[in-house]
């Protein structure tokens, strides 16, 4: 490591950074700046066109009325919907799809018993009933 006798040096090839042409045109530095990140890491670009089409292909759908018509302004989430539950494999993809399924699943039962729970309490005891739960709810799960 220091320049002794057994060491080994690893070279470090130069980016093409030093290729770059000699010209004030932004739009050429900036083109060749992105082709230079592309050659360092495929997949990286790969996944990023693969989100990019993704939220275009829900954006298009958006776009026709026919979803309005079923699930009315709400269908305008399913474009964050994409963009948070895309992983950078597809494994991943379908195992945080499967835990946010599960999720929202535990969690529209658990509503639905607090509700219920609330309601057989009375009038004046539905909002201590529903917001000592919020709180242990909270507290086991955090």
């Amino acid at each position: 490591m220091n320049g002794k006798e057994g060491d080994f040096v690893v070279e470090i090839s130069s980016s093409t950074k030093d290729e770059l042409p000699k010209t004030s045109n932004k739009a050429v530095v900036f083109m060749y700046t992105i082709l230079d990140f592309a050659k360092e890491d495929r997949n990286r670009v790969t996944f990023s066109l693969k989100v990019g089409l993704a939220v275009l292909l829900v954006s298009l759908l958006i776009l026709v009325q026919a979803p309005y018509k079923v699930f009315g302004t709400t269908i305008i989430w399913s474009i964050l919907t994409v963009a948070i539950m895309f992983e950078y494999t597809i494994g991943a993809t379908f195992h945080k799809g499967f835990n946010r399924a599960l999720g929202s699943l535990f969690a529209g039962v658990l509503a639905i018993a607090v509700a219920e729970l609330a309601l057989m309490g009375g009038p004046v005891a539905e909002p201590i009933i529903i917001g000592i739960s919020i709180f242990m709810i909270g507290k086991f799960i955090s």
